[in-house]
């Protein structure tokens, strides 16, 4: 398991693109987790 913090968003500056980096991140985080066999989660 691979467990990641969400950067960019909310205090860190991004709260108005959060949604945006969002749509980006999870389909990424996916491909990349089925190719190395891997559960990822997110903090």
């Amino acid at each position: 398991m691979v467990a990641l913090p969400v950067i960019g968003i909310g205090q860190g500056g991004g709260a108005e693109v959060q949604g945006e980096v969002h749509k980006v991140l999870l389909p990424t985080l996916a491909e990349a987790a089925r190719a190395y066999g891997v559960d990822v989660t997110l903090d």
